[in-house]
């Protein structure tokens, strides 16, 4: 052992390293025995992470949690066939909302989307960095209805 660790030392005392570095380089890329990395599988247009219905009460509203591991695009699509407030913030706005009776929220890097319609299916893709975010949508009618939520990553 001691030996043959020897020759190597040798070796790296007489070959210039940018020598070595490329004689390597070349083996690895040619030897098809040996691959660099694991084959991967192929990589998907979209996911879908979150896909739940729930009846809000009337002049209620229904809260989710998402949490992004990375930034990217999430497509959020919120059926009711009722007018509807959808916001998503991040979690610490939320919290602050919830427990502030005049929040200090900014606007630019808190609230990443927010918006009142009365269409039955709204849909809108948002980029969200990574981190915490809730979803919270308002049923703005007099009665119970039933919502839909659907969250879907894109690639």
């Amino acid at each position: 052992m001691k030996f043959l660790f020897g020759i190597t030392g040798l070796a790296l005392l007489f070959f210039p390293q940018d020598a070595i570095a490329q004689n390597w380089k070349d083996w690895h890329q040619s030897n098809p025995t040996y691959p660099s990395a694991a084959p991967q599988a192929p990589a998907t247009k979209s996911r879908v992470f979150l896909d739940q219905t729930f009846t809000v009460p009337a002049r209620a509203e229904w809260n989710r949690e998402i949490i992004a591991t990375r930034p990217g695009i999430v497509n959020i699509t919120v059926s009711a066939n009722t007018p509807k407030s959808i916001w998503v913030v991040t979690t610490d706005s939320w919290n602050k909302l919830q427990t502030q009776p005049n929040p200090q929220i900014n606007p630019d890097t808190d609230i990443l989307m927010m918006v009142e319609t009365s269409e039955d299916t709204y849909s809108r893709d948002i980029q969200i960095p990574a981190g915490s975010f809730m979803i919270m949508m308002e049923n703005q009618s007099s009665t119970p209805k039933e919502f839909h939520l659907r969250c879907q990553g894109k690639s």
